[in-house]
């Protein structure tokens, strides 16, 4: 749900459309909302970014131009509680791999001093049993190309993890 007022605009007809990022600004017109501008978008995928669009609707003939607000869904993973099942390979060959995405992710707490200044502030969870001494964790294709890090923590409730290992 976004709270919709461009510009403090004091139209009381308005259209929005929710549109994947990146999406050009519309030409055709968009969902009609009346009143206090709110509206609710179903159908939202996880760890996807989006452009709300939105203007106010004066008359057929008397629109707005259209302003927006970029937002993003959290990822499935986004917190312990949801951690995703990563494939383990059975030897040091990365053969299989488990895809991921930080779009929309948040900081959990506490924050990891993994990483180097700052730590994480977007990080997702992935759930593992090892069946070796030795593991490679690694990311691939990551766009854009941005450095991200990790930490292994173990334990079986995400309320009393101990860290083991981090880069």
């Amino acid at each position: 749900t976004q709270g919709l007022n461009p510009n403090g605009s004091l139209a009381n007809a308005w259209e929005i459309l929710v549109l994947p990022a990146g999406s050009p600004v519309p030409v055709a017109g968009g969902i009609p909302v009346s009143g206090t501008p709110t509206y609710t978008a179903t159908g939202l995928l996880p760890g996807t970014a989006y452009v709300v669009y939105v203007r106010a609707v004066c008359s057929s003939s008397d629109k707005s131009e259209w302003a927006t607000k970029n937002f993003a869904v959290a990822p499935t993973n986004d917190a312990c509680t949801g951690a995703l099942f990563a494939v383990v390979n059975q030897n040091l060959t990365c053969g299989q791999t488990t895809p991921g995405t930080i779009t929309g992710a948040t900081q959990s707490l506490p924050a990891t001093t993994c990483g180097g200044a700052g730590g994480a502030n977007d990080d997702v969870w992935f759930t593992f049993t090892a069946t070796s001494v030795t593991h490679i964790v690694s990311f691939n294709n990551v766009l854009p190309n941005i450095a991200l890090g990790f930490e292994i923590l173990s334990g079986t409730d995400c309320t009393n993890l101990t860290q083991v290992g981090c880069n």
